[in-house]
C-alpha cells in the first residue's frame, strides 16, 4: 500500500504543470567606472574596500579585481565600517534636490541588505558632506557631524542624540569631520569650521584644541591607525599640523600647499607615512610625518584615497577623471598603478547602438564620450566623439557609424547635426547640415542596413522632415517634409524590419483649435508619401511614445504610450485595440519587440523593471532579475541573437541572454 501511494504521488508530479522558471539573470557589460566621491578600506579584513558614487555604493572583496553594488541611492557620506565587527555598516543617503532629506542606513551583512537607522535625526540637510564615525572601544557609540552640529549614538545607531555641549553656539557653525581615536576609549576629534575639537566622552562634551593649533577652520583630519598618539589637520591657508600626543599638542609639519585639499590618509602600519589627494586631483606621498613631499607622477583628477590594512604598500585612489572614473591601485606605494574597477557600474549608458551587419560591433556614450566594444560589450575601447564639448541625443550604426551632434546656433538656438563616421569612429564629417535638419531620430533599415533614415525638424522651413540614404550614409535625399506650422512634437521612427520602405512616424501636429494631437503614420514608399495610421489611438498630448514593428510582418506594430498603455494593430495601423490590462494607465517610453514571436519588451516610466510578454502584448511579467539600476533609457536587441537584449542605463549597458 505504501508503495502505491509513492508511485501516485511521483506520478501526480510529473502530471502538474512546471512552476514557472525564474526569469534568466541581467549581467552588466561596462564600460566600468564611476565619479568615485569615497573610499573606505575595511580596517581588518584586506582587499575589502567600499566605494561611493553618485549612483551608489560599489564594494570590492578582492582589492578592486571585481565590484559589486552594495547600494543604489545618492551617498552623503562615506561608508563607516564598525572596526570590531566589519559585516556592520553605516551610511547617509540623501534624497537630494528633491527635498535635501537625509536617511541614515545601517547593515550587518557587509552591505548585502541596508535598513533605516536614524531616529532623533532632524530632516534637512544644509551641508555637505556628512561624516560619520564608529567608537572602536564601543561600537555600539557613533558619532556624526551634520545639519550644522554634532550628533552621538549609543545604541548602534538606532536612535540619535544631539552632541553639542561645549561647541561653539555662533551662527555659520559647522562640524565637518569626526573621527574616534582607537585609545583611550570614547576619545574623538571634531574638524569644525571654528577648530579642532576633542572629546574624551564620546561626545558628551567638547573642549577646543588650541595648543599650537590656529583656531581656524579645520579642512582635513586624518589619525594613524598604529599610533594613538599621532594625527594630522590641515587649515587651508596655514598647513598641516601634527600631533605626537593623542592631540594635545601641536605642531606645523608643512607650509600651505596645494598637494592638500581633498583627503588626507595615514598608513596603516606607519603613523610617519601620509598620502594627500590635493585639490586639483592629483596624489603625493609623505615619509616623514608630513615634512617632505613627493607628487605621484601620472596621476590626475583624483578625489579620495584609502590604504589597506593587510597590505602595506598597496594605495587604493578614487577617481573623478572623465569619462570612466574609477578606482586605481598601486602595490609598491604608489610607484605603479593599475585600473581596478572591474563591475562597477557607476556610468550612465544613455545611448546604445548595433551595428546590424556585424553583432560583434557595439557602441555607447558615457557623458560626451563615445565607445566602442568589438566583442558584444565583453570589453569596451574610447572612440573618437563628434564633439568633445557636446551631447549626442541620437546613436545609430550600420556600417558606418552615425550621430545626432548638439551645435549652438545663432540667436541662442540649439540644434543636433547629423555626423557621420566611415572609419569606426576615429573620424567624422556633417552629413546633414543644421539648416537641413535638426536631427531627432535616425534609424537604420534591419532587412537593408545600407539604408538609413534620419527625422527631426527642417529650422529653415520650421516643417517636420525625413531624409534618406540609400548609400550607407554617403548621399541624403529628402524624402518629405511636412506642411510649416503645424508639428509640435518628436515622437518615434520605426522602420519594418522585414523591409526598408514600410515606416510608421509617432509625431505630433496642431489641429483646428491649436491642440497638440499626437498620431501615428505611415509610409510604404520609404517616407516619399504618408497616411494616417491612428484610428482608434488615444488622442491624447504627445501620447504616442515608441512604436515596434513585427520582425515578420510589417503590419504587426505596437505603440506604447503616455499614461494609456499599450496599443497593438495588426493591420499597417488602420485600427488599434489596447492591449494588456496590467499596463492600461502606465506611462511607457521603452518598447522593444522580439524576433521571437509575439515577445515584447517594455519599461514603466519611473520603473527600473524590465516586462517581458510573450503573447503580443496581453500580459507581462517582471524580467528584471539582477538588474541593478536607476534608469533605464532603451532596450535593444542583439541583430545576431534573438535571445540576446541590450539595457542602456544610468549604471552601464546590461545584457540578459533568453534561455527560451
Amino acid at each position: 500500500m505504501r508503495f502505491r501511494f509513492r508511485l501516485l504521488a511521483v506520478l501526480l508530479l510529473a502530471l502538474a504543470p512546471a512552476a514557472r522558471a525564474l526569469p534568466p539573470a541581467w549581467a552588466p557589460l561596462g564600460p566600468f567606472g564611476g565619479f568615485v566621491q569615497t573610499l573606505t578600506a575595511d580596517p581588518r579584513q584586506s582587499g575589502t574596500v567600499y566605494a561611493t558614487t553618485p549612483f551608489g555604493i560599489f564594494k570590492t572583496a578582492d582589492g578592486g579585481g571585481s565590484w559589486t553594488t552594495s547600494l543604489l541611492a545618492l551617498p552623503a557620506s562615506a561608508v563607516a565600517v564598525d572596526p570590531v565587527h566589519p559585516s556592520t555598516l553605516w551610511v547617509g543617503v540623501s534624497t537630494f534636490p528633491a527635498s535635501r532629506s537625509l536617511r541614515m542606513l545601517k547593515s550587518t551583512d557587509g552591505g548585502a541588505t541596508w535598513a533605516p537607522s536614524g531616529a532623533g535625526l532632524p530632516a534637512t540637510i544644509f551641508n555637505f558632506p556628512v561624516s560619520l564615525a564608529v567608537d572602536p572601544s564601543d561600537p555600539r557609540r557613533l558619532l556624526l557631524a551634520f545639519n550644522q552640529s554634532l550628533w552621538r549614538s549609543t545604541d548602534a545607531g538606532a536612535s540619535w542624540q544631539p552632541s553639542t555641549h561645549g561647541l561653539p553656539t555662533t551662527t555659520g557653525f559647522t562640524a565637518r569631520v569626526v573621527a574616534f581615536a582607537a585609545r583611550p576609549a570614547g576619545t574623538a576629534f571634531a574638524a569644525t569650521s571654528e577648530g579642532l575639537f576633542r572629546t574624551a566622552d564620546a561626545g558628551l562634551s567638547w573642549k577646543r584644541v588650541d595648543h599650537g593649533l590656529p583656531v581656524a577652520a579645520i579642512d582635513l583630519l586624518a589619525l594613524a591607525p598604529s599610533d594613538r598618539r599621532t594625527a594630522y589637520v590641515y587649515i587651508a591657508a596655514l598647513g598641516l599640523y601634527r600631533s605626537a600626543d593623542g592631540g594635545f599638542s601641536w605642531q606645523r609639519a608643512a607650509a600651505p600647499s596645494n598637494i592638500f585639499g581633498a583627503a588626507l590618509a595615514v598608513a596603516p602600519r606607519s603613523p610617519r607615512t601620509l598620502y594627500a589627494v590635493g585639490s586639483g586631483g592629483t596624489l603625493s606621498r609623505s615619509t616623514d610625518g608630513g615634512g617632505r613631499w613627493s607628487t605621484v607622477p601620472g596621476l590626475a583628477g583624483l578625489t579620495s584615497a584609502a590604504l589597506d590594512a593587510g597590505a602595506p604598500q598597496r594605495v587604493y585612489a578614487g577617481s573623478a577623471a572623465r569619462p570612466l572614473g574609477g578606482v586605481l591601485r598601486s602595490d609598491d606605494g604608489g610607484a605603479s598603478w593599475t585600473r581596478r574597477s572591474q563591475g562597477m557600474t557607476g556610468l550612465e549608458t544613455s545611448l546604445l547602438a548595433a551595428d546590424p551587419q556585424d553583432p560583434d560591433r557595439l557602441w555607447t556614450t558615457v557623458g560626451r564620450a563615445l565607445f566602442r566594444s568589438a566583442n558584444r560589450g565583453t570589453r569596451w575601447a574610447r572612440a573618437t566623439s563628434p564633439s568633445s564639448t557636446a551631447y549626442l541625443n541620437q546613436l545609430a550604426a550600420s556600417r558606418d557609424v552615425f550621430a545626432g551632434v548638439l551645435l549652438q546656433v545663432p540667436h541662442s538656438l540649439t540644434t543636433y547635426v547629423l555626423q557621420r563616421s566611415a572609419d569606426n569612429g576615429a573620424t567624422w564629417q556633417v552629413a546633414l547640415d543644421a539648416l537641413s535638419l535638426d536631427v531627432r531620430q535616425i534609424r537604420v533599415a534591419p532587412s537593408d542596413p545600407s539604408t538609413i533614415y534620419a527625422e527631426g525638424l527642417g529650422l529653415a522651413a520650421g516643417t517636420s522632415r525625413l531624409y534618406r540614404s540609400t548609400d550607407d550614409g554617403s548621399t541624403w535625399e529628402l524624402r518629405s517634409s511636412g506642411p510649416p506650422n503645424t508639428f509640435c512634437g518628436f515622437g518615434d521612427l520605426a522602420v519594418a524590419p522585414s523591409t526598408a520602405s514600410v515606416l510608421y512616424l509617432a509625431s505630433a501636429q496642431f489641429d483646428a483649435t491649436s491642440h497638440c494631437h499626437g498620431g501615428v503614420s505611415r509610409s510604404d514608399d520609404g517616407g516619399a508619401t504618408w497616411a494616417p495610421a491612428d484610428a482608434g489611438l488615444p488622442g491624447v498630448d504627445g501620447g504616442i511614445t515608441a512604436l515596434a514593428v513585427d520582425p515578420g510582418d510589417p503590419d504587426r506594430v505596437w505603440a506604447a504610450t503616455a499614461g494609456f498603455g499599450v496599443w497593438k494593430s495588426t493591420d499597417g495601423g488602420q485600427t488599434w485595440s489596447q492591449t494588456g490590462s496590467q499596463l492600461a494607465d502606465q506611462n511607457l517610453f521603452v518598447l522593444l519587440a522580439s524576433r521571437v514571436p509575439v515577445r515584447l519588451y517594455t519599461v514603466p516610466a519611473g520603473s527600473v523593471s524590465v516586462l517581458r510578454s510573450d503573447d503580443g502584448g496581453a500580459t507581462w511579467q517582471d524580467w528584471s532579475r539582477g538588474l541593478r539600476v536607476q534608469s533605464i533609457f532603451a532596450l535593444v536587441a542583439d541583430p545576431g541573437d534573438p535571445r540576446r537584449i541590450y539595457a542602456a542605463t544610468s549604471n552601464g549597458v546590461w545584457v540578459l541572454t533568453e534561455t527560451d
